[in-house]
């Protein structure tokens, strides 16, 4: 697992090989930079099919070298770090989110050697065009019409491939748009607590529950606020079954989490491990509402039946059962419920 894939925009992560074979492909090679989203009408063409307007990208088939746009926003939809951005023409990559950063890709393809002094008129054209198409919006398309775009088995595959996170109602906000870069928002300056949360999850995976609590302590002495860590540290408890540690845990994400819908939930269950049924109901509603998904509903339905409210939760479940017919987890809290109210009556 490369834990830090997704923050940084250097070559070792950017830079994919990509194969093209099929009637109509001519053998070569493509040297100019390209973008994955060249890919859809590239395709589109090979078949004869006309691109709508609106796609992004150009047809590998076509001559001409233009700018590849690139960017991170990884480090700042989980840690409020900087956004990392770039742009890519003929053999320059300009970067600008960890300093400005300016390299020659075809002499040093590891990037190892910035020419921003070296060559600043290049590295001002190169941010002016940069800049240029953030602030027109022609880059990425806002994280909200993002998902709306995309269908409910869509966003689940692309979950499934760790491509979606669970953003809460950050979903709203713009990335499309550049935020504030800072010295300290730099991600190359935060990136071993990315390392340290992904062992903790290995571990936790891996049933080493004590050795992860212990890990994750660690690191919260030096980082007693990063949201991940508690997170982390909350579901350890959990599974260990120490709900006084998880509601202590609770409360210290509370107290410097946004409550996304995913902390929502970890902390309804954490309340209900002490028997809070009420505090449960207040943040596994508030997690149904805001994200509408069937794991936080059938949280929801979960609580409803630990209040005594089953005919809400079977409401709620026969609601995730009529759009997902298959969701397994539906099923089998459809079942529990059934049991309970046979054993009740």
């Amino acid at each position: 697992e490369e834990a830090t894939h997704s923050y940084l925009i250097y070559n070792e992560t950017t830079r994919v090989p990509l194969l093209l074979s099929g009637p109509g492909i001519e053998p070569g090679v493509i040297r100019r930079p390209v973008s994955l989203v060249d890919i859809a009408p590239t395709i589109l063409e090979l078949v004869d099919v006309e691109p709508p307007v609106e796609m992004d990208g150009h047809s590998l088939l076509d001559d001409g070298e233009r700018p590849v746009f690139l960017e991170s926003l990884a480090g700042r939809l989980h840690h409020g770090w900087n956004d990392v951005r770039g742009v890519v023409v003929a053999d320059h990559k300009y970067i600008i989110g960890h300093g400005a950063l300016l390299f020659d890709i075809d002499l040093d393809p590891s990037e190892g050697s910035n020419l921003l002094d070296s060559r600043p008129e290049l590295a001002d054209d190169l941010d002016r065009e940069l800049r240029g198409v953030i602030d027109s919006g022609q880059g990425p398309i806002p994280l909200e019409a993002a998902f709306k775009k995309a269908d409910l088995d869509v966003q689940r595959r692309l979950e499934a491939l760790g491509y979606v996170v669970d953003a809460g109602d950050r979903v709203e906000m713009d990335w499309s748009e550049l935020g504030p870069i800072t010295s300290d928002g730099d991600p190359r300056r935060h990136l071993s607590i990315v390392e340290l949360q992904s062992i903790v999850r290995a571990l936790v995976s891996e049933g080493e529950i004590p050795l992860a609590m212990e890990t994750v302590e660690h690191g919260l002495e030096h980082h007693p606020e990063d949201v991940d860590l508690l997170r982390l540290l909350l579901m350890a408890r959990l599974k260990v079954g120490d709900a006084a540690g998880a509601a202590a845990a609770s409360e210290r994400l509370q107290a410097v989490s946004k409550m996304e819908p995913r902390d929502d939930v970890l902390c309804a269950v954490a309340a209900m491990a002490v028997d809070d049924i009420d505090s449960a109901l207040v943040f596994a509603e508030r997690a149904a509402v805001v994200s509408g998904r069937p794991r936080d509903l059938l949280v929801h339905a979960r609580t409803l039946i630990r209040a005594g409210r089953t005919e809400e939760a079977a409401r709620i479940i026969h609601g995730v059962l009529d759009s997902e017919p298959c969701e397994t987890s539906a099923l089998y809290e459809m079942a529990k419920l059934h049991r309970r109210l046979g054993d009740a009556g």
